[in-house]
């Protein structure tokens, strides 16, 4: 990699059957041709400096150069965007409001709660769950699930007609699937 630095790699949550990163050498350009696609086997000729990165989890950043390596953790990564994982996440979400729990159930396969045990969780709440705002995806939090490449653990805020924002959080985990989406399990709708 000699003459060829520094090399940066930010990776954002994986989506349409990519890996989530982008890898870039020197300075950053908004040039709409900057990045450019490549599969792992070619970058690996390329830059095989940065394929010990690459297991990195998503919410990662890297800058390594000569006799310099710095590793960290950046969350904005994370905001879900216009993602397949949004996607699950607001379909979710939109059952919920529509009070469909067997919907949820079924796109879950029954794994953790029941369509009665959502029916339960809401009834007892006593307040009727609504849209969230346009800006909704930047308060959900995803956090990558070290143990499992390409799981997500998701606590997402609802609002409800009553209050607005309400303390009624529902948590997801979310593993890939062999479609390219991701299979939700709904771990806890709950008052934080």
């Amino acid at each position: 990699m000699a003459g060829i630095w520094p090399v940066h790699g930010l990776r954002h949550l994986p989506e349409n059957g990519t890996c989530g990163w982008y890898i870039w050498i020197g300075e950053f350009s908004q040039a709409d041709d900057f990045f450019q696609p490549l599969h792992v086997e070619h970058l690996a000729e390329r830059l095989p400096g940065v394929v010990p990165y690459l297991d990195l989890p998503a919410g990662s950043r890297f800058l390594i150069a000569p006799d310099y390596e710095d590793v960290w953790e950046d969350p904005s990564l994370l905001i879900i965007g216009s993602s397949e994982l949004e996607r699950v996440v607001l379909a979710v979400v939109h059952f919920l409001i529509g009070r469909n729990y067997d919907a949820i159930e079924t796109m879950t396969r029954g794994r953790r709660l029941s369509a009665a045990d959502l029916h339960r969780a809401v009834s007892e709440y006593g307040r009727v769950i609504r849209e969230p705002p346009a800006d909704w995806s930047r308060l959900v939090i995803v956090t990558a699930i070290a143990a499992a490449p390409r799981s997500f653990h998701v606590a997402a805020p609802l609002w409800t007609v009553q209050e607005g924002r309400s303390d009624l959080t529902l948590e997801l985990h979310l593993d890939p699937s062999i479609t390219g989406s991701y299979d939700p399990q709904v771990l806890d709708l709950h008052v934080l």
